[in-house]
């Protein structure tokens, strides 16, 4: 069971890294349910499948820290150091 829970933990943490990590790319739309209600996603973002792959990869590394995302290249990229 502590193994199990460590996993989930870990899955948490991958999310919240990558959400973070995305956020300038997250989609701009507002849906609307059966009764009218506005609904903002904020799960969605437009990068592409490649790209999401190499961020998982760096994220479980933990090197992702190191780079930053493209929006314009659409791609991941060293943050410059200064």
């Amino acid at each position: 069971m502590l193994h199990m829970r460590f996993l989930i933990e870990k899955a948490k943490s991958v999310r919240v890294s990558l959400h973070r990590f995305f956020a300038h790319s997250c989609l701009n739309v507002d849906l609307f349910n059966d009764k009218g209600r506005r609904i903002t996603p904020r799960e969605w973002f437009v990068v592409p499948f490649e790209v999401i792959d190499e961020a998982i990869s760096l994220t479980v590394k933990g090197t992702i820290v190191n780079y930053k995302y493209d929006i314009f290249g659409k791609k991941i990229v060293l943050k410059n150091k200064k």
